[in-house]
């Protein structure tokens, strides 16, 4: 069960004070009113991460942090524990170790609970303490070997698609079980898409995790099709349309967990290419201390996230995580003024729902041109536009800036100074540009190190030398020290770290991505120079000299704290 409002109160006022007694006291009314978990809020204010947040309940509880990240799990403990139980209750036993059922759960001290699982087990215990959403991720175990549950399920669905007394209807819905084991499989291994590719002689359907795209299974090429329009009835798509690509999105239960899938497909010779975005309802959405903003850079943004009016862009490729931060913007602001301001936003498509937020999505009716003009007439306060595309959204997007509106966009370009021109290419003009927007920020996404293998060591001097030479290292050094962006023990020397891989990540060295930022405040300096359309490049040399801090800067931060390794600072493509 999840811990009580009491419990969180000792743990983030009273005993670690990683927060004010009144702003937990705001928390806990916004948690409330927004349908966000407290540990959510929490966590992100406290402006710790989960790893840290897991270590204080260790304390607090005196008991280890379980580690569930898991492909499988002996039966008998199953057995043991029922799933109904575990799942009423959300606790999971996961191992056995010296003679104790290890059972991992999100609140240690219910005496009630652990009684009632002592009695089930007939023995002793080792209990340890998990996250909700871990927990909720791991029940997918219950469902055993998933990989032979599709294979099984692939089985049947091609056996009633051959039936000749077999409806049309039965076909389609013969196929669900293939589709939510894939999906249970997903879940557990933390994937972010799920494509089903269908070629000559099979389907292969491939999971990106962590940014990288591997091959889970193949199923038989048959069941291309009726895979297909399955999803596009879940998606409300023209299941008659096989000629041209379609979009959309639908929510279901995936082994009692609730999830948002965002659909799309592409016709190809051998059927329609399907991929799916998984967003996940019980993912934690990022906070702006969860992102990898440098400190220094979260109190500038901060600031900035008050402002009553003005513009912030953030730019960047595809998949460079813009969506993810614009989502921690808003949620800040949400939390910072609740009930005070009305804020809507306009998606293409809408990933993730935030309670409170009016959240419109681009489609065939509704452009970013004519949703804009509809929300200037809206009495907004803070607007989310989720992409500038062309000159009637940018002119559109500027207007709403300077007519008393915070908004938030994004646009693709090489880095934050070339930002400002490439508006101008678009067609805005460049005093307009000057005075509207207050901050631009481009990022990128890196690896992080995998923190239970990953060790220090100390780079040896031709490196430095030459990392000197080239990336002026040794100024960012003193630049990030003067702004409190490295850890205290960066101060005794120059330390990298490097990861040899383990089981925990599977031998790639790696867990998860952070964002490596550029923060951009447009100050009079460069407001100046973007009037006189000075050249970026310019701009740029200009604010190095005046003490600007690059994203190559910011990457050096998250080598020397230990976040990624230098070898993945310099695959970043800039």
């Amino acid at each position: 069960m999840a811990l009580s409002e009491e419990i969180y109160r000792k743990l983030f006022v009273e005993q670690f004070h990683l927060i004010t007694p009144n702003l937990f006291d705001q928390i806990v009314l916004n948690a409330n009113q927004l349908q966000i978990p407290l540990e959510q809020i929490l966590i992100d204010q406290a402006n710790i991460s989960e790893e840290k947040y897991l270590s204080l309940l260790s304390q607090v509880f005196q008991v280890p942090v379980a580690d569930l990240k898991l492909s499988s799990v002996d039966d008998e403990l199953f057995q043991t524990i029922p799933r109904d139980f575990a799942e009423s209750n959300l606790v999971f036993p996961f191992a056995i170790q010296d003679g104790k059922v290890c059972i991992a759960m999100s609140n240690p001290s219910d005496a009630s609970l652990v009684e009632q699982l002592k009695s089930k087990v007939g023995g002793d215990l080792q209990i340890f303490v998990a996250t909700n959403t871990q927990l909720k991720r791991a029940l997918i175990l219950y469902e055993g070997d998933l990989k032979q549950k599709i294979q099984l399920a692939a089985q049947d669905a091609i056996a009633a698609s051959t039936q000749h007394d077999a409806s049309a209807q039965n076909n389609l819905t013969s196929v669900d079980p293939v589709i939510q084991y894939v999906l249970a499989a997903a879940m557990l291994m933390e994937a972010s898409d799920v494509h089903i590719q269908p070629y000559e002689q099979e389907v292969v359907i491939r999971f990106r995790v962590n940014g990288k795209l591997n091959t889970y299974i193949t199923v038989p090429a048959g069941l291309a099709s009726i895979i297909s329009v399955n999803l596009k009835i879940k998606a409300k798509l023209k299941i008659d349309e096989k000629r041209v690509p379609q979009d959309g999105r639908f929510s279901c239960e995936v082994m009692t967990q609730k999830i948002n899938i965002r659909l799309s497909t592409l016709p190809a010779i051998w059927g329609e290419n399907i991929v799916m975005r998984l967003l996940s309802k019980d993912t934690k959405l990022s906070g702006i201390s969860q992102i990898g903003l440098l400190p220094s850079d979260q109190k500038l943004l901060h600031q900035y996230l008050s402002m009553p009016h003005g513009m912030i862009l953030i730019t960047g490729p595809t998949n460079s995580g813009k969506t993810t931060t614009l989502y921690s913007f808003l949620q800040q602001v949400e939390l910072d003024r609740l009930d005070q301001v009305n804020i809507t936003t306009i998606e293409d498509p809408v990933e993730y729902s935030i309670p409170g937020i009016v959240q419109v999505q681009v489609d065939e009716e509704i452009t970013f041109s004519t949703g804009l003009r509809a929300m200037l007439r809206q009495d907004l306060d803070v607007l989310m536009v989720g992409e500038i595309r062309d000159k009637d959204t940018a002119e559109l997007t500027v207007r709403a800036a300077l007519s008393g509106r915070l908004v938030f966009s994004t646009l693709h370009s090489n880095d934050s100074f070339a930002t400002i021109p490439r508006l101008t290419d678009i067609g805005i003009p460049a005093y307009l540009v000057a005075s509207t927007i207050d901050v631009i920020i481009a990022q990128r996404l890196a690896k992080k190190l995998c923190n239970y293998c990953k060790k220090p060591y100390t780079p040896d001097a031709e490196l430095i030398s030459k990392l000197s030479q080239e990336h002026d290292f040794m100024n960012s050094i003193e630049m990030l020290k003067k702004s409190g962006d490295l850890l205290p023990n960066n101060n005794q020397g120059i330390v990298f770290y490097h990861a040899a891989g383990c089981i925990e990540c599977g031998q790639s060295g790696s867990i998860g991505r952070t964002g490596l930022f550029e923060v951009l405040p447009i100050t009079t300096e460069i407001r100046n120079e973007a009037y006189a359309q000075v050249d970026s490049e310019k701009m740029k040399d200009n604010a190095v000299k005046a003490g600007f801090k690059t994203m190559f800067t910011d990457g050096i931060a998250k080598v020397l704290n230990g976040d990624i390794s230098i070898e993945e600072l310099f695959s970043v493509d800039y």
